[in-house]
């Protein structure tokens, strides 16, 4: 029998709609019949193609925020939608009556693209004593009991941000995963306190200042990159997701994955949701195509066609971006 899964993703309008992206996140939700989805917003959906599996609670960023607010010791004040990534880990807690059905419940962002997200979540040799699932805060599911829902108030710090202290402030604490770099966040709250995570990798976190999809392969606190090849493109058709890349021996090779993670680059969209299967491809290009590519035949040529033209006014607007930042950061010193 397979565990039931739910994952929440509050998504509350901070100055517009959904993203272009959405549909197509939809979509690759809605091939993961054994997952189900979870959105709370305040954004009407009713003309886009929701999914069976993907459940749509209507509430404002107020609603939300009270429900949270009744499970805090005291009340913390949430300023923006975005302050909701740190308040993740209480989801098991402050939903309880959408989530008492499930096994497992979870978070998501909606900057992925999934693959068949269940065999490798539950893959047969997986160890189901873990009590959460990757570590992430783009993904990442817990055992539905009463230590998982509780363990942000009830663990021991162990040398990590409080609850109240990572809640408190105003600026992003990333408390819904490691966050070693701002003191430590759930990831590392629980494996200060022995409990056991299953930190296995099996998605694409895409690096996100670089023009080319690199993936970070990240085991706290080491930080590398998984290859170091060329021509790298996402490609999703039926329900499945691979990257290909041109190997420094000249050889195609096929990564199957999870989901990708393509946070914080503004996608450019050729095509609709209805298409056939779907290209990624650097910097920021989703394409949608008439007709799948048969994976067992495609060569280097292939994938370098995928990956077009090195986009270098990107890779300058970026920079300008970064440095325009960093020259601020100082300055308000």
């Amino acid at each position: 029998m397979k565990h039931s899964v739910a994952l929440v993703i509050p998504y509350f309008n901070g100055g517009g709609g959904m993203p272009a992206y959405f549909p197509y996140w939809l979509k690759t939700c809605g091939c993961n019949k054994d997952i189900n989805f979870i959105i709370y917003t305040d954004l009407c959906l009713s003309r886009m193609p929701v999914p069976d599996n993907v459940r749509v609670v209507q509430s404002s960023f107020e609603e939300f925020k009270l429900d949270l607010q009744a499970v805090m010791p005291f009340p913390v004040e949430i300023d923006t939608p975005y302050k909701l990534c740190d308040c993740r880990p209480l989801f098991g807690a402050a939903l309880e009556d959408d989530l008492r059905s499930f096994e497992y419940w979870g978070f998501c962002d909606c900057d992925l693209l999934f693959g068949e997200l269940y065999p490798f979540l539950f893959p047969d040799n997986a160890n189901l004593d873990a009590q959460r699932i990757f570590s992430r805060g783009h993904l990442s599911i817990f055992k539905n009991n009463e230590l998982n829902r509780w363990a942000w108030r009830d663990l021991p710090d162990s040398g990590c941000q409080n609850w109240a202290d990572a809640l408190t402030n105003a600026g992003p604490r990333c408390y819904d995963e490691w966050g070693g770099h701002v003191g430590g966040g759930m990831s590392m709250k629980y494996a200060n306190n022995n409990i056991l995570i299953d930190d296995r990798q099996e998605f694409a976190d895409i690096r996100v200042y670089s023009h080319d999809f690199h993936v970070v392969r990240e085991k706290y606190p080491e930080y590398k990159w998984e290859t170091f090849d060329a021509n790298r493109v996402f490609y999703w058709c039926n329900g499945q997701l691979a990257g290909l890349s041109v190997t420094p021996e000249r050889t195609v090779r096929i990564t199957r994955y999870a989901y990708c993670h393509f946070q914080k680059r503004q996608l450019r969209i050729n095509g609709n949701p209805d298409g056939a299967a779907y290209v990624l491809s650097p910097p920021n290009h989703l394409i949608s195509l008439d007709a799948p590519l048969d994976l067992d035949t495609t060569t280097i040529h292939d994938v370098k066609k995928m990956y077009g033209t090195h986009d270098y006014l990107w890779e300058l607007r970026t920079f300008s971006e970064r440095l325009g930042r960093k020259i601020q950061k100082v300055v308000s010193l």
